[in-house]
C-alpha cells in the first residue's frame, strides 16, 4: 500500500497539527447521511498526474488549474522531502478529459509553495495559497490566502488577505459566485481543533470578520478544501467525522438557515485512503477530485468523474450565474455605464411586481366596438438593478427555469427591451443585449506603424470643432484603440501624435450622415531612424542595440511585422558570412525578477529563430537573457515611471563575436 501524504491535505505544513484547545473537543452527534450514485463514472486523469502529487483541481478557461510537486530540477523542501509545489494549468478536450500540462503563471508561481486556487466569475480576479513571506514566532512559515488581478502580462498586485495571521495557517479558498463570501480552512484560534471551515464575507472592498462554520461541520480533527458550488452545497474533507478512512469527502447545504445535516459522498467518492479537493461544473454532471487511493498512477492523483443523472438532488442548482454584455448595435462596441433592469415573469404573466404597471382601457385592434384591458410597464421603473462595468459587462444571478425581461437605458441611445428565456440554456449564461446610437456617432479606429503595421499604444489624439467648440484629447489603449461619440451634424479635424512618427491630420464630417458610427484606421510614419554602433566601422566587440522589436501580449513570439530591425540584421549577416552574433535581451524592471529573466531568454531565443528561419545557421548566433539586471535609466524596482520610460530599458543588444572582413555600416529604417 502506498504512503498516504497527510501533508498534502492541510497544504504541506511541514508538521501535525493538533487540536488546540481540547477543551472544545466535539460531544453532539451530527446526523450524517451517505448519498447513493447511480450511474457514476470515475475515471484517472492519467495525461497529467505523475508518480509524485497532483491534486485541487480548479475550472479556469476552458480546462483546470491544478497543484503538482511532479518539477524536474525544482528546490526540495526539506520539512517534507519534496519539490516545492507549484500551479500548472492543463485544457480540457471534449469529454472533459485534462491534458498538455503547462506551467499557469511565472508570477504566481513562486521558490516557496503555492496550493489551491479560486477565480471570480470573470476571471481577473485570483485567490491563492502561498507560503507566508515570514516566520511566525515559533520559527515556522505558515500558509496564507493572497490576492491577484490579471495584467496585461500576467497576474499582478499580489497581496495578502487582511484576515491572514503568521501565527496561523489560512488556505484552501473557494469563491461565491457573486465574489462576496469566500470560504477557507484555518488552524486560527478559536476553533474546534486542528483546522476548521470558514467563512468571510465583503461588503464593499472590505473583507469582515471569518466565522466558523460551527459543529456540523467542524470536528476536534481536520476538516480542509472547501469547495462552493452555485448550487449551494459546500463540498470539503474530513477526517474527524466517522468515514471510511483518511480524509473523506462530505458537503452541506449552506442555504439552510441552520446546518444540522451533513452528507457524506459514499463511493465511489470515498475509500480508506485520503479523498478531498472535489470540485463540481455548474449543472453537477462532471467534476474532479483528488485521491490517494490504491490503484493511481502516484501518491495522490486527480479524478474525473461523470454523474449523467446528476450528483445528488440537492446539487443540482436553482440558479445560475449569467453574463449580461450591452454593446453597439452596429459595430459590436462594448458600452460601459448602462443601466440594465433585470424582471422576473410572476404568476400574472408580468414582468416584475404589478406596482410598475399601469392598468389601459383601450378599444381592441380587431374591433374597435370592443374593450381590453391592458397592463402597460410604467415609465418611471425607479433605478436600474445593475450599470455594465469598464467592459460594458454586468454578471448575476439567474434562476433557473425562468422568463425575464432586460431593460437597458444609456444616455445617447434607443431604450432596448429584451426577452430571456433560462429554460434548456448552458450554463454560464451569455447575453449580450445590442443597443442603437441615437444622438452621436461613434468614432473608432486602431493607430499603426504605417511601415510595419505594428499598433500604437498612448498616441495622442485631438478632436477639435468649431460647431460646438468641441476640444476634447485622449490617447489609444494598449491596443492601439481609440473611440469617441461625435454629436451629429458638424465638421472635426482628428490629428493623431506619437513622438518619433509624423502627426496625422484627418478631417470627418457627421452632416447629413445616417449611419451610427465610423471606422476610421489611422497610420503614422516613422521618422528614419538608424542602428548606432561604437564606430563607423563593424568590427568584432561592437554592440549594436535593437529597440523595436515588438512582442504579443506576455509571449516572447515576435510580432508579424515587427522586426525590421532584424531583417536589417539578416542582411549584414548575408552580406558578410565571416560575422558571427550574440544576441542578448532586457527587461523592464516591472514584475518578479525571476520572470523577467526567463522572459528576456525566451525572447533572446525568439530572436534567434527569427535569423534562423530567415536563412542564417545556427552555429553563428548565441542567445541569453539578462532580464532586469541592466536598466538603462532610473526606472528601477518601485520607481514609478511612465510606459516610454521602461520602454527604453527594454530592448535587444547584438554584440559581434566575430568578424573577418573590415566593412562599413549603414542602416537607414522607418
Amino acid at each position: 500500500m502506498k504512503k498516504v501524504s497527510f501533508i498534502i491535505t492541510l497544504f504541506l505544513l511541514g508538521h501535525y497539527l493538533q487540536a488546540q484547545d481540547p477543551s472544545t473537543s466535539l460531544t453532539s452527534k451530527v446526523n450524517i447521511k451517505e448519498v447513493v450514485h447511480t450511474a457514476m463514472e470515475v475515471q484517472n486523469t492519467f495525461r497529467i498526474n505523475s508518480k509524485k502529487l497532483e491534486f485541487s483541481p480548479t475550472y479556469y478557461q476552458n480546462g483546470i488549474v491544478y497543484v503538482t510537486a511532479d518539477l524536474e530540477g525544482q528546490k526540495i523542501d526539506g520539512n517534507i522531502g519534496v519539490p516545492f509545489f507549484e500551479l500548472f494549468y492543463a485544457e480540457l478536450d471534449g469529454t472533459g478529459m485534462p491534458s498538455n500540462p503547462q506551467s499557469f503563471s511565472a508570477k504566481v508561481n513562486s521558490s516557496t509553495h503555492e496550493g489551491p486556487v479560486a477565480f471570480n466569475f470573470r476571471e481577473d480576479l485570483l485567490y491563492f495559497t502561498s507560503n507566508s513571506e515570514m516566520k511566525n514566532s515559533k520559527g515556522k512559515f505558515t500558509n496564507k490566502i493572497y490576492e491577484a488581478t490579471r495584467g496585461s502580462n500576467d497576474w499582478e498586485n499580489k497581496k495578502a488577505l487582511p484576515f491572514n495571521s503568521n501565527e496561523y495557517y489560512t488556505m484552501h479558498p473557494t469563491l461565491v459566485a457573486n465574489g462576496m463570501k469566500l470560504y477557507f480552512a484555518s488552524n486560527r484560534p478559536g476553533g474546534y481543533g486542528g483546522t476548521d471551515i470558514y467563512y468571510v464575507e465583503k461588503i464593499g472592498e472590505q473583507w469582515q470578520e471569518p466565522v466558523n462554520m460551527g459543529p456540523t461541520v467542524n470536528t476536534n480533527k481536520n476538516e480542509a478544501f472547501p469547495f462552493i458550488h452555485e448550487s449551494g452545497m459546500l463540498f470539503f474533507s474530513s477526517e474527524g467525522h466517522a468515514g471510511l478512512g483518511g480524509y473523506d469527502l462530505y458537503a452541506v447545504n449552506t442555504l439552510e438557515k441552520e446546518i444540522s445535516e451533513l452528507l457524506h459522498l459514499g463511493t465511489p467518492f470515498n475509500t480508506e485512503q485520503a479523498d478531498f479537493g472535489l470540485i463540481l461544473n455548474p449543472t453537477g454532471t462532471q467534476g474532479y477530485f483528488t485521491s490517494a487511493r490504491i490503484g493511481g498512477i502516484g501518491q495522490d492523483d486527480i479524478y474525473l468523474f461523470d454523474a449523467p443523472n446528476g450528483l445528488f438532488a440537492e446539487a443540482t442548482p436553482t440558479e445560475a450565474m449569467a453574463k449580461i454584455t450591452v454593446i453597439e448595435e452596429l459595430n459590436g462596441a462594448l458600452i460601459p455605464n448602462a443601466g440594465v433592469y433585470v424582471f422576473e415573469k410572476n404568476k400574472s404573466g408580468l414582468y416584475g411586481k404589478e406596482d410598475l404597471y399601469e392598468v389601459v382601457l383601450e378599444a381592441k385592434s380587431d374591433n374597435p366596438d370592443e374593450m381590453e384591458v391592458r397592463f402597460v410597464m410604467k415609465d418611471e421603473v425607479g433605478q436600474p438593478h445593475f450599470y455594465t462595468d469598464a467592459q460594458g459587462l454586468i454578471t448575476t444571478q439567474l434562476a433557473t427555469n425562468q422568463d425575464y425581461l432586460f431593460l437597458v437605458t444609456k444616455e445617447g441611445y434607443v431604450h432596448k427591451e429584451l426577452r430571456y428565456s433560462t429554460t434548456g440554456q448552458t450554463v454560464p449564461m451569455l447575453v449580450q443585449i445590442p443597443l442603437e446610437s441615437k444622438q452621436c456617432i461613434t468614432l473608432s479606429g486602431i493607430v499603426r506603424n504605417a511601415g510595419t503595421g505594428v499598433v500604437i499604444p498612448n498616441a495622442n489624439i485631438l478632436i477639435e470643432s468649431d460647431c460646438e467648440n468641441i476640444s476634447e484629447t485622449m490617447m489609444t489603449n494598449a491596443n492601439g484603440l481609440y473611440e469617441y461619440c461625435l454629436p451629429r451634424g458638424c465638421e472635426y479635424g482628428i490629428r493623431v501624435e506619437k513622438e518619433g512618427f509624423s502627426s496625422v491630420l484627418t478631417n470627418i464630417s457627421t452632416i447629413n450622415l445616417n449611419q451610427s458610427a465610423i471606422y476610421k484606421d489611422i497610420n503614422l510614419q516613422a521618422f528614419e531612424t538608424s542602428l548606432n554602433i561604437s564606430s563607423d566601422k563593424l568590427k568584432e566587440g561592437a554592440t549594436i542595440v535593437l529597440e523595436n522589436i515588438y512582442y504579443d501580449f506576455n509571449k516572447s513570439a515576435i510580432r508579424a511585422g515587427a522586426a525590421e530591425e532584424l531583417d536589417a540584421l539578416v542582411t549584414l549577416m548575408e552580406q558578410y558570412p565571416s560575422m558571427e552574433v550574440e544576441l542578448t535581451a532586457h527587461t523592464d524592471a516591472r514584475g518578479d525578477a525571476k520572470y523577467n529573466r526567463a522572459l528576456s531568454r525566451e525572447r533572446a531565443f525568439a530572436a534567434k529563430d527569427y535569423l534562423e528561419m530567415k536563412g542564417i545557421s545556427e552555429t553563428r548566433i548565441t542567445a541569453r537573457g539578462m532580464g532586469e539586471v541592466a536598466i538603462r535609466n532610473h526606472c528601477g524596482n518601485g520607481v514609478k515611471c511612465s510606459d516610454e520610460e521602461h520602454q527604453y530599458n527594454r530592448r535587444t543588444e547584438v554584440r559581434v563575436t566575430k568578424l573577418l572582413e573590415n566593412v562599413g555600416i549603414q542602416y537607414s529604417g522607418k
